[in-house]
């Protein structure tokens, strides 16, 4: 890793070697993510630039991870930024797929920023160990070569020993996102929940997730 001025970047990776601005050689947010780059990007890059989230998304949420080595809540604050970010972005330009970006958005916040969210929610689906794994098959089986997203699907679904199209159709392939509201009663020791899920110009979304319910001081995971 070196830092360079002049450099117009905050960081690029290249095999080998990491590349920083000057200004930026020690800060965290340019270092975590361009020292990922060696493995997702350089060690095993994409096959073509339909697939840059496979680059991007990877080496964003590691740094995210090296936040929660540390604390859990300060990993949960940088993925709500990527969130905020995200929508913002969203929400003013032209909405897009992760894959395929068009022409002008190749290096957009949804490659890196949903992506990441994406990598989250896939390690939310399968559990950390299967996760994990998923990624030490995929850098084996990939490493010095190129890779595209179907290729990374399916190392997910060997490793994970399920089919996981269904999750990659709605959050690669397709834009958007879900939006839910939930609404809730109670009487007595009954509690009554209802979630509704609107779309934000997108099919209707098949999402797994986890209700916490509290009570006092103790919390439920249903």
């Amino acid at each position: 890793m070196t830092g360079v001025q002049p450099f117009q970047y905050g960081g690029v990776e290249h095999q080998t070697i990491t590349t920083l601005n000057l200004r930026d050689e020690f800060d965290r947010r340019d270092v975590a993510p361009e020292l990922a780059h060696q493995w997702g990007g350089d060690m095993g890059t994409l096959g073509t630039w339909k697939d840059i989230w496979l680059n991007e998304g990877f080496a964003t949420y590691s740094e995210a991870m090296q936040l929660q080595h540390d604390s859990q809540a300060q990993f949960q604050a940088e993925m709500n930024y990527y969130a905020g970010q995200f929508f913002i972005e969203d929400s003013t330009r032209l909405r897009y797929a992760i894959y395929a970006p068009p022409n002008g958005y190749i290096f957009g916040l949804a490659e890196y920023y949903k992506g990441a969210w994406v990598l989250n929610m896939l390690r939310n689906l399968v559990g950390d160990s299967t996760y994990f794994a998923i990624f030490r098959r995929y850098r084996a089986d990939y490493e010095y070569r190129n890779a595209v997203t179907s290729e990374f699907i399916s190392v997910a679904d060997s490793v994970a020993r399920q089919d996981l199209n269904w999750f990659f159709n709605e959050w690669i392939y397709e834009a958007g996102y879900p939006v839910y509201t939930k609404y809730y009663s109670q009487s007595g020791d009954s509690l009554t929940l209802t979630i509704d899920q609107a779309q934000t110009n997108a099919p209707i979304f098949k999402m797994p997730m986890q209700v916490g319910i509290y009570s006092g001081r103790r919390i439920t995971i249903e």
